[in-house]
């Protein structure tokens, strides 16, 4: 009889405080948010229409505010929806500038953010393994995507142009959800009303950030001469990834890349190269999560390394990222990038036709690597445990 009165009082106190905890926080639709004072963006879609969205300052402040500097700094000006999946989200406003990123406004972050991913909800992406990562880019659910509750900054709602949203999801995508033709934002504007912009706080601490950021004339860079396309010269990070950066550099004075093929080539994803059964060692992977941080986002033309299923097999093998693979960022050991000007022989590269487990019908051999230091000394590669 005790244990049942025990056991009774028990549940009672756990529904008590479960009560309290919806009391005090609890998710909810957007219609809780509408206010004729808010702020009003509008995104107009080459061939499309336009999007008309109300923002909600009091769910995500700071979010909204660095939407809205993102708008008046004209970063989404002739940016496109670059990731497109029906019945789920459309995403944009990628840039290569480097805006600040800014503290991710949602429970996994500490912050109560009431507001579902119903349809028409606006939210900020990032890296999946960076609370702190949102820059510029967002998505628009195109039908409810709850799960992503609590997990994403949402922090407004459409409110006109529904039709203009369901036309782009249900656009011709690739195999990578990337729409065929560029689906271009041709101008955008926003109304305030009653609401006044504030300076947008940018995060202090660690944070992805573009390959710019680490470009510099002190940098290593290595050209790759490849036959019946032409070169590929890549500028090298040693600041963001020291041992891959060694580990690679060591391979190319070994002369071990020349005579190599790309094996394994996916369009609109990646170039895969590098592979030999006389590899040196493997090298910690200098990755997020593997305890390492490592800033450099996968955007196109970047290098990063090739690795297995375990966090520390990388080896000789590396890609270069033919369309930004943000998946990537925190998962893989990102170290240098591929100059822009080379990019049309990366474009080449990628289109050839491939066969079983993606390996080019023809080979497509690297005839000579060289490494220019330029004043950077190389330390020695350290091996994986």
């Amino acid at each position: 009889m005790i244990k049942k009165i025990t056991l009774t009082a028990l549940v009672f106190l756990i529904l008590i405080t479960l009560s309290a905890c919806r009391d005090r926080f609890a998710l909810k639709g957007y219609e809780e948010f509408l206010d004729d004072s808010n702020p009003v963006a509008f995104l107009e879609i080459d061939g499309y229409g336009t999007l008309e969205i109300e923002l909600f300052p009091e769910v995500a402040p700071n979010t909204v505010s660095a939407f809205l500097h993102n708008i008046e700094d004209g970063l989404y000006q002739d940016s496109s929806f670059h990731y497109v999946v029906d019945n789920l989200l459309i995403q944009g406003g990628y840039t290569p500038e480097n805006a600040c990123p800014i503290d991710g406004e949602f429970k996994d972050n500490e912050f109560d953010n009431p507001l579902m991913h119903t349809r028409g909800v606006i939210s900020m992406s990032r890296s999946a393994q960076d609370y702190n990562s949102a820059t510029t880019e967002f998505f628009i659910a195109h039908q409810d995507i709850t799960h992503l509750d609590e997990e994403y900054a949402a922090f407004g709602v459409l409110i006109n142009g529904f039709d203009v949203l369901d036309a782009i999801a249900t656009s011709d995508v690739n195999e990578f959800y990337r729409p065929t033709e560029q689906i271009v934002i041709s101008d955008v504007w926003v109304e305030y009303n009653d609401y006044q912009l504030e300076d947008k706080i940018c995060y202090e601490g660690f944070y992805m950030q573009t390959y710019e950021a680490f470009l510099d004339d002190s940098n290593p860079v290595v050209t790759f001469e490849i036959e019946n396309y032409g070169t590929l010269k890549i500028e090298l990070f040693p600041e963001v990834a020291p041992n891959s950066v060694n580990n690679f550099i060591a391979y190319v004075q070994d002369g071990f890349y020349e005579g190599k093929i790309f094996h394994r080539i996916i369009e609109d994803f990646m170039v895969q190269g590098g592979q030999g059964s006389d590899t040196a060692c493997a090298i910690e992977g200098e990755f997020l999560n593997n305890d390492f941080e490592n800033p450099l986002l996968h955007t196109r033309g970047v290098i990063s390394m090739a690795r297995t299923s375990v966090r520390d097999s990388a080896s000789s093998q590396f890609f270069i990222v033919h369309r930004t693979a943000s998946h990537l960022d925190g998962e893989y050991a990102a170290f240098g990038v591929l100059y822009s000007e080379y990019f049309e022989v990366l474009d080449a590269l990628a289109s050839v036709e491939t066969g079983a487990s993606d390996k080019p019908l023809e080979d497509i051999i690297i005839t000579s690597a060289t490494v220019e230091l330029n004043g950077y000394t190389p330390g020695t590669r350290q091996c994986a445990d």
